[in-house]
């Protein structure tokens, strides 16, 4: 003391680490003696225990693995610090906080716990991607008092398979010429027919069709071009052109970018030509109250589908209509030869004129 002032004296200073228990805490035991030797004031002791600031110890998660298919499962491991430490697992993923499903032990997880990555996500958020990132957050507790919080990163993928994938069945095709559709069904007519193409896509887990193209090729030339989308189904009406066979599929490509094309539908192109008439007629040589005709229609027959007809008139030159066919014939065959042939009982003094007409399923009728 300086009178009655207590004043302070440093007796001894110094260091030393002091290990902290597994959680983190510590206390130690601190104590204390003096001594008066000289001024006779006798002794005194004390004692007290001194609690350390706590260490914060949250268990740094890691994964067995950082990039996982949907639908795969993982293992998180939770090195934790003390065996008094439970863990609160949850993750976000794009916008959406705090999920926890496919967590096997989201509240009160201890060294370990398996996460298998729910396909569902895939439907939800991810539509329009085949990867994205995800963070996996673990709090750290002792009873109820949360120590901290430690994350770490994983890379979600959408599988390349047929759960996710889109597929496409095979095109179908429908005339759209009402003419050919009544007159030669079945035919894919050149130059005339205009078949519409469509295919049937399906989409998964979420995903919307991008587009549709049609591919056709043929030897020797391939052309893609886009569909018209409606729904689930993409069209395609073409002008038929070239006399030859063709392959059509169609890819569809949805909205992760994922593309399927169908199988192929294997076609052909008809040729056609319009009727085509010869024909000539003249007074027989040995009866000429005889006229003698003769006459041939060709034309395309279309695998027999297309009947071609043929008929024969003769009249009074000038006479207002042609009357009755002295002759009529019809066949699918795309050919019709008459040989020439003797016709009635004509005046050797008058006129006549004679008409040969023919015509097939696709065109109306046309003379010599």
């Amino acid at each position: 003391f300086t009178g009655s002032t207590p004043k302070t004296v440093t007796i001894a200073s110094g260091t030393r680490t002091v290990s902290h228990n597994s959680d983190g805490s510590k206390s130690v035991a601190v104590s204390g003696y003096w001594r008066d030797n000289k001024n006779g004031l006798g002794s005194a002791t004390a004692s007290g225990t001194l609690s350390l600031s706590t260490i914060a110890r949250a268990t740094q998660p890691s994964l067995s693995k950082t990039s996982v298919n949907l639908g795969d499962t993982i293992t998180i491991n939770l090195p934790r610090a003390s065996s008094s430490f439970t863990h609160r697992i949850y993750y976000n993923f794009f916008s959406a906080k705090g999920l926890t499903n496919g967590i096997a032990n989201s509240t009160n997880a201890t060294t370990s716990t398996t996460f298998t990555l729910p396909t569902a996500l895939a439907s939800t958020y991810m539509s329009r991607t085949t990867s994205n990132g995800m963070v996996v957050y673990v709090e750290t507790k002792n009873g109820s008092t949360v120590i901290g919080t430690k994350s770490i990163a994983l890379t979600v993928n959408v599988p390349n398979n047929s759960t996710y994938n889109p597929s496409i069945l095979q095109p179908t095709w429908a005339e759209t010429v009402s003419l050919i559709t009544s007159s030669t069904p079945g035919v894919i007519v050149n130059g005339l027919s205009k078949p519409k193409f469509s295919a049937v896509a399906t989409t998964r887990m979420g995903a919307s069709i991008s587009s549709i193209k049609i591919n056709m090729s043929r030897t020797g030339y391939s052309w893609s071009g886009a569909m018209s989308v409606s729904g689930s189904t993409g069209t395609y009406t073409w002008s038929a052109n070239g006399v030859t066979s063709w392959a059509i599929s169609a890819t569809v490509t949805d909205s992760r970018g994922r593309t399927a094309t169908s199988p192929k539908l294997n076609i052909g192109v008809s040729a056609y030509s319009k009727p085509k008439l010869s024909s000539s007629a003249y007074r027989s040589q040995t009866d000429s109250t005889k006229i003698m005709v003769y006459a041939k229609a060709t034309w395309s027959g279309l695998g027999a589908t297309n009947t071609g007809n043929m008929e024969a008139f003769i009249r009074a030159k000038g006479a207002s209509s042609w009357g009755t066919a002295v002759k009529t014939g019809s066949a699918t065959t795309g050919t019709i030869e008459w040989a020439t042939t003797a016709y009635g009982n004509y005046s050797e003094s008058s006129s006549y004129e004679v008409m040969i007409r023919t015509k097939d399923e696709l065109n109306s009728w046309t003379s010599v």
